[in-house]
């Protein structure tokens, strides 16, 4: 019964670099396997059989280096091999208090020598290792499939399968998981939980009021599925500020669940159906599993009015986007590659030529993504951790998930600075109840000005694009 911030935590811990990176070490992968420097024949290959006796000089210098740096805020910025970086090759020459003294007189005066180049050692960072574990299991993933996968996970040392009592038992089991053998035999599969109801007693309590306004049957004929155990739904769309449950915690535990899932199914959708490179697969990664694409998707389905919360502030923020997304809605997605430019889909509004444009940008309620990861991950639990069903109920969500990829949504400002050379945003104006930012650009030799207003700066500029990229698009 973890928050959502205990299970945050305990994830960054199994699967953070550091504890990737111990399990790489573990498997000896830094001996030998892992190659993080490209093999030159005249500076890094050696031959099978040869030795570098300079290099295990430099490497026992470099275990006294840190020694010599009484500074500890200063010692603490040295890692395995920094001693290469202040050692000419000249001074390999000089005894070793010397060539010592030499390069702590660098390090201090920040003088950085070109690295001497090694053929019997790598320097292998850290992320790299454990981006290798990464790589591993994502391979294993692509040609075994899940179950296979989490037999080799946890033969590897994250052996994430067992069922545990509670999060100091989590910690143990996979945290210390590489410190003894595990069972490969032993793996099991994950065993959904039963319902959702805070305690046993709840199940039995007369609840068919709480569900009939909840719109079980509206639910499930719009997401094309039907719940087994009904609670799980409940507890989805269940705010916290929602004091009338009292059948189910609120949606927290959901939420966190539904967006690793939402994680795993794009990530492994876009992967299998792109051949973009890393960083423009993670741009479009981004632009699908984020907040703004989850409300969007849960208000253009209807299913916003079926959230039960009790804060007002939580209803004016719901009904304001709501109304935003219905009046002003700007489909920056599209991409005209015919003409090298960049076009709106949706009607837009006319710009006054007197006075500069302004727009408001309307802040996306976090609740409304939250409930869509939330109803996600009930899917998940109730279909038995099936990740094809909560697939199929994606698809339903966002049936246009291959025209997103094939033209990912950019962000108005990053678009902005493409159309244009010189975009000058203003300093961010203060009023009572927004932030206003003026952002000036170029057009037909003259500069015009255009004005955003939201509830922070990076909301104003994005307004402050969109407004302007509306001038633009009318001149193509």
């Amino acid at each position: 019964n973890a928050n959502e911030g205990e299970l945050t935590t305990l994830r960054s811990k199994i699967v953070g670099n550091k504890n990737l990176r111990g399990l790489a070490v573990d498997l000896n992968l830094h001996e030998g396997p892992v190659n993080a420097v490209k093999i030159e024949t005249h500076t890094t290959y050696l031959p099978p059989g040869f030795a570098a006796p300079i290099e295990e000089r430099l490497k026992r210098l470099d275990g006294e280096f840190h020694g010599l740096i009484e500074d500890p805020g200063k010692r603490k910025t040295l890692s395995v091999g920094s001693i290469l970086q202040y050692v000419d090759p000249s001074d390999l020459r000089l005894p070793d208090h010397s060539l010592l003294d030499r390069a702590k007189e660098r390090f201090l005066s920040k003088r950085v020598m070109p690295t001497i180049p090694t053929r019997q050692y790598r320097l292998i960072a850290d992320k790299s290792l454990a981006d290798v574990m990464e790589a591993l299991i994502g391979s294993y993933l692509l040609s075994t499939g899940q179950k296979n996968t989490l037999q080799v996970m946890a033969a590897m040392g994250l052996d994430l399968t067992g069922k545990v009592a509670n999060l100091s038992s989590v910690k143990r089991d996979v945290l210390d998981r590489a410190k003894h053998s595990t069972q490969v035999s032993d793996v099991r599969e994950f065993i959904p939980e039963e319902d959702a109801f805070a305690n046993q007693r709840m199940k039995f309590e007369d609840n068919h009021q709480i569900f009939e306004r909840l719109g079980v049957n509206e639910i499930e004929r719009k997401i094309g599925y039907t719940f087994k155990e009904k609670s799980f739904l409940l507890q989805a769309f269940t705010h916290s500020s929602y004091g009338e449950n009292m059948l189910t915690d609120s949606y927290e535990r959901l939420e966190y669940l539904g967006d690793a899932v939402l994680d795993y199914l794009v990530t492994c959708y876009i992967f299998l159906n792109s051949d973009a490179d890393p960083g423009t697969l993670t741009d479009v990664r981004s632009a699908l599993v984020c907040n703004n694409m989850f409300a969007a998707l849960l208000v253009d389905s209807g299913l916003h009015g079926n959230i039960l919360y009790s804060a007002p502030q939580v209803r004016k923020k719901i009904s304001d986007y709501v109304e935003y997304r219905n009046n002003e809605r700007i489909d920056i997605t599209r991409i005209n590659r015919q003409r090298n430019t960049l076009r709106i889909v949706d009607s837009l509004k006319l710009i006054n030529e007197v006075e500069p444009p302004e727009l408001s940008e309307v802040e996306v309620p976090k609740v409304l993504g939250d409930v869509f990861e939330a109803l996600i991950g009930a899917v998940f639990i109730d279909s038995g951790y099936n990740v094809e069903t909560v697939y199929k109920v994606y698809l339903r969500f966002n049936p246009k998930l291959n025209e997103i990829l094939t033209n990912p949504p950019k962000n108005p400002k990053k678009m902005l600075h493409e159309c244009c050379n010189e975009v000058k945003f203003g300093k961010a104006v203060v009023r009572e109840n927004h932030v206003s930012v003026k952002v000036t650009v170029p057009l037909d030799g003259k500069d015009y000005s255009f004005i955003g207003r939201g509830n922070n700066r990076r909301m104003a500029e994005l307004a402050a694009s969109k407004c302007a990229l509306r001038r633009l698009f009318s001149h193509l």
